[in-house]
């Protein structure tokens, strides 16, 4: 009886032990289910920001792309602003010479009108004069003290104006250091031009411009006087 309880004992603690190492294995496999689970869900999080990261990099190209085609766009609409100012300019440079060319020409017959007035005014005094007999040699030679025929109030303005003019030499040296100070102006405006927005530019092209037919203006205005002084000496 004693060897068959012993039996016994050993038998259900046997049982004991296998079912305890049954157990073991179920938790392991239930552990190794759970890690392989977790280590899908972090799989499946990986993937997840790694396509967040790719579309936000796309969506970032993409913004980057039209950033570019708006610059390239503006770019384009500034070179072509920049041909209209172009043409425009050879345009009025064209007309600018065309209206010089006109005032000179204009300029030019009024003077020699006005030397030949002058200069027959001149002669006709003369004849008159020697044409008279002995007798009147009183009166002719009184006549030469006296003052000359008197000029046309547009010759004695332009003549009073190349009197009181400067010298050629220092008209020159003016002329030097206003064309040095104009292009100073100058590429100090288009340092700006170049800052500045469009409409800025094109207020500054427009000033700009306004100096510059100013700036011809007071050139014919030198040539004019000039051509009197080389007229009268």
């Amino acid at each position: 009886k004693e060897k068959a309880n012993e039996l016994e004992k050993e038998q259900e603690q046997e049982q004991k032990k296998e079912k305890e190492q049954e157990q073991e294995k179920e938790q392991e496999q239930e552990q190794d289910q759970v890690k392989e689970k977790g280590f899908e869900l972090v799989q499946e999080q990986e993937q997840d920001q790694d396509q967040e990261q790719e579309q936000e990099q796309k969506k970032e190209q993409e913004q980057e792309q039209k950033k570019e085609q708006e610059k390239e766009q503006e770019k384009e609409q500034e070179q072509e602003l920049e041909k209209e100012y172009q043409q425009e300019k050879e345009q009025e440079k064209e007309l600018d010479k065309e209206q010089e060319k006109e005032q000179e020409q204009e300029q030019e017959e009024e003077l020699q009108k006005e030397f030949e007035q002058d200069s027959q005014s001149n002669s006709d005094s003369q004849s008159n004069s020697s044409s008279n007999t002995d007798s009147q040699q009183t009166e002719s030679s009184s006549s030469f003290s006296s003052p000359p025929t008197p000029f046309t109030p547009s010759l004695a303005q332009t003549l009073q104006r190349a009197i009181s003019a400067p010298p050629v030499s220092e008209r020159k040296k003016y002329r030097r250091k206003k064309k040095k100070k104009e292009q100073e102006q100058e590429q100090e405006m288009n340092s700006d031009i170049e800052q500045d927005d469009v409409e800025q530019k094109e207020r500054k092209r427009k000033r700009k411009h306004k100096e510059k037919k100013e700036k011809k203006v007071s050139i014919i205005q030198d040539i004019f006087i000039s051509k009197i002084i080389f007229i009268i000496y």
